[in-house]
Parts: structure tokens; sequence; C-alpha cells
């Protein structure tokens, strides 16, 4: 796994800053192997969104079968037209979401593979064009991580410090 510099400068300066009860260097070696677990589960994981859209669409058909066996009994309900509509816009937004998500997974095997080839062998224009591929593809949001960086060492500290509010009754 690819640390950044950026990364471990971050994890110091974030940690001195909003992890006050442990001393340096622990509270960063901390945070950027949090990072890090961060960055393994994004590669091997499916993103929160598609996890909340296949437990939804499961319970949306389940419903369903339930509302067919009670039909069968007898029992009719107004509710299964607006569960059909909603089980049709659930497949449809998983569909697109894990589309998203493998295109974005694709992308970052890719750049992987590019940092991996021996310096010698490494075509440093698609190199470049990888990483473009990649920043041009996440946006603002992105659910795969190919390093550990600033940015998602800055995202767990956020998480680390809002959750210590939180267990700590401080808001």
């Amino acid at each position: 796994m690819l640390i950044l510099d950026e990364a471990v400068r971050a994890a110091v300066q974030l940690s001195h800053r909003y992890i006050p009860a442990r001393q340096l260097p622990d509270k960063a070696i901390s945070l950027l192997d949090t990072a890090a677990a961060r960055v393994a589960l994004s590669l091997h994981t499916p993103p929160a969104r598609v996890q909340y859209l296949r437990q939804q669409l499961n319970a949306a058909e389940l419903e369903q079968e339930l509302l067919l066996k009670q039909e069968k009994m007898g029992i009719r309900s107004e509710r299964g037209d607006v569960l059909a509509a909603r089980i049709i816009l659930l497949n449809a937004d998983l569909s697109d979401t894990e589309a998203r998500w493998q295109q974005e997974l694709e992308l970052v095997h890719r750049l992987q593979e590019q940092r991996a080839a021996e310096p010698g062998e490494r075509d440093e224009i698609t190199l470049q064009q990888a990483e473009t591929a990649l920043r041009d593809w996440q946006g603002e949001n992105p659910v795969v991580f190919p390093e550990v960086s600033a940015a998602v060492v800055g995202r767990n500290c956020l998480r680390l410090d809002r959750y210590s509010r939180r267990t700590h009754g401080e808001r």
C-alpha cells in the first residue's frame, strides 16, 4: 500500500491538533493506520451506498413477497403498486451506483498497476493519464482510494474528532 509523504505530514499535524489524549508519534501512527485500513476496505468491500441500497432492495422485495402471500389469502393491499415502483427505482439506483463503483475500482486498479511497474518499464505518460482519469471520475467524493493521502488522513481525523466529541459529550 502506498502511503504518500503528504499523508505522513498530515497525520502528524492533525493528530497533534485533534487527538490530545496521546503523544506523538503514537497518535500519528494510529491515524495513519486507520487511514490505511480505510484505503484497504475501499479496495475490497462495496461502498456504504451500495450496501445500503442492497439492504433497502432486499427489504422491499421481502415486503412484496409478504403482500403477494396476503393477496393469495384474500387480503388486498394498496401498497403493492407503490412497492413495485419502489423496487424498480431501487434496482435502477443500485445498478447505476454499482456501475460507477466498478468503474472507479477499475481505474484505481489500472493506476496501481502503472505504479507497480518497474521504473524502467513504467510509462510516465500512461501513469499521468491514469491519475487524471481517476481524479476526473471521482470528483469530490471518491469511494475507492488508491493510496493513503492527506485527504484520506483528514477524513479519518474528522471522523475521529466527531466520534470523540459525541462520546465525551462535547458538541
